[in-house]
Order: C-alpha cells, then sequence, then structure tokens
C-alpha cells in the first residue's frame, strides 16, 4: 500500500473530532464527508452547547474517559439551542485544561463581524458550512491539515 507520508504512524493514529451540531442533517453530511478521510477518526456529536462543555469537562453523561475520548479538534456551530458557539468557544479558550485545542467554527454565516469574533476568542478557523457534498470532504482535509500541523507543533 502506497502513502503519502514518511511517518505513516501519523496518519493511523485515531483521532477524535467532537462534532457540536444541532441539524441532524448537517450532522449525517460531515459523518459522511469522514468516510472519505485517509486518516481514522472516532467522530463523537454532541447537538448543543451545553452538552460539548459537559462532554469536554467530562460531566454527566460524559463523565467516562473511556466514553467521551479528549477531541483532538471541535467542530463549533455558531447557532444552536441552549448555549451558542460563540459562548462556548470562549469558555473553551479560558479554559487551561481546553485552550489547546483547534476549533472550527460552522456557521451558515459570512458576517465579518462573526468572524472577527471567533478569531477574536481563539477559534483556529471559521468555515462556512458547505452546500455541497464536495465541499463536506473538502473540510474534513482542512481539519486533516489542521491535526498534522499541530502534531508536528508538539
Amino acid at each position: 500500500m502506497h502513502s503519502e507520508h514518511n511517518d505513516t504512524s501519523v496518519l493511523q493514529k485515531e483521532l477524535v473530532v467532537l462534532l457540536v451540531e444541532d441539524d441532524p442533517a448537517d450532522q449525517t453530511l460531515i459523518e459522511w464527508a469522514f468516510t472519505y478521510s485517509k486518516r481514522p477518526y472516532d467522530l463523537r456529536v454532541v447537538s448543543d452547547g451545553v452538552d460539548a462543555l459537559d462532554y469536554v469537562s467530562r460531566r454527566g453523561i460524559f463523565g467516562d474517559p473511556s466514553k467521551s475520548p479528549r477531541p483532538d479538534i471541535i467542530l463549533l456551530d455558531i447557532n444552536m439551542p441552549r448555549v451558542e458557539g460563540m459562548t462556548v468557544l470562549e469558555a473553551l479558550k479560558g479554559h487551561n485544561d481546553f485552550r489547546s485545542i483547534p476549533v472550527i467554527m460552522l456557521t451558515t454565516s459570512a458576517r465579518e463581524s462573526d468572524m472577527e469574533l471567533s478569531k477574536r476568542l481563539g477559534a483556529r478557523c471559521f468555515w462556512t458550512k458547505p452546500k455541497t457534498r464536495d465541499e463536506y470532504i473538502e473540510l474534513v482535509h482542512v481539519i486533516n491539515c489542521f491535526l498534522v500541523e499541530r502534531n508536528e507543533e508538539a
């Protein structure tokens, strides 16, 4: 089997992705896009900001670390019920234990103010939600690039 990278261990390590998304259709499309990834992923999905914060903090139903592994990256929708994405981002980046987890903001918004606030709060990237299957696959490619870069920095 041919590998594009000399260090196949980087590609073979299963990476944990936490998707925080309330729209079931978007959840399904992102799950589908990850099937096209060259690296193995453990995709965890929560539907709102409260569950996202409980997941990373291992509270409530997420208390067992074997059932809620630390995410290598978080895909975070901005507009959600209970606690919206910007509030979750601010909480994550304001906490020493979670600050280093890269966050990609996902949104239907292309508002400059949302992009600026995301960056100011510490998001790694602001991504307008894909409209086509190819754009979802491109999003997974971007995630791969972030994680390879992060692994090289470690």
